[in-house]
C-alpha cells in the first residue's frame, strides 16, 4: 500500500522557499513485490505547490492538505530518480529514471493517500499536466 512513512519537517528560508530538515520518503506499490520509493534528501529546497497566485484561495501552495505530495513532486521534477526495492528484506535496491507523466501520477497518488478531495486532486493534476512541461524541461537542461 502506498504511503508517507516519515513526517515532513521543513525550515522556512524566505517567502516562497523551504528546506527539508530530515529525509522524507513516499512509498508507492507499483507491482507485485516491487516497491517504488521517492526519497527527498536533507537540505532539499521546495516551494511546495507552484500554483498561480490567483488560485491560492482554492489551492494553497503551502499549509494545505497537499503539502507532502507537493514536496515529493518537486523532488521528482528536479531529480527524476526513484529507488526500486525488490523482493523481501534484505531488499535489493536499484534506481530508475522516471518520465514526467510518471512523476505527475505519483503526485496524484500522493494526494489520494493524503485524503485530498477528488475535485482538488483533478484540478491540481490537470494543472501540472498542462503547465509543468516547461519546468520539467528546464531541469532536464541543467547539468
Amino acid at each position: 500500500m502506498s504511503g508517507f512513512l516519515s513526517p515532513l519537517i521543513v525550515e522556512r528560508l524566505d517567502k516562497r522557499l523551504w528546506k527539508v530538515k530530515q529525509p522524507f520518503e513516499f512509498h508507492l506499490d507499483d507491482a507485485a513485490s516491487v516497491l517504488v520509493v521517492v526519497v527527498v534528501p536533507i537540505a532539499f529546497i521546495t516551494d511546495f505547490g507552484s500554483i498561480p497566485r490567483f488560485l491560492w484561495r482554492l489551492f494553497p501552495p503551502v499549509g494545505g492538505p497537499c503539502d507532502k505530495a507537493f514536496v515529493i513532486h518537486d523532488k521528482l521534477y528536479t531529480d527524476p530518480r526513484v529507488v526500486i526495492r525488490a523482493g523481501q528484506p534484505p531488499f535489493k535496491h536499484s534506481f530508475m529514471r522516471i518520465t514526467r507523466e510518471y512523476a505527475d501520477n505519483i503526485l496524484l497518488e500522493g494526494m489520494r493517500v493524503l485524503g485530498v478531495g477528488w475535485w482538488t486532486q483533478q484540478c491540481i493534476y490537470r494543472g501540472v499536466r498542462w503547465g509543468g512541461k516547461r519546468v520539467w524541461q528546464k531541469h532536464r537542461a541543467q547539468p
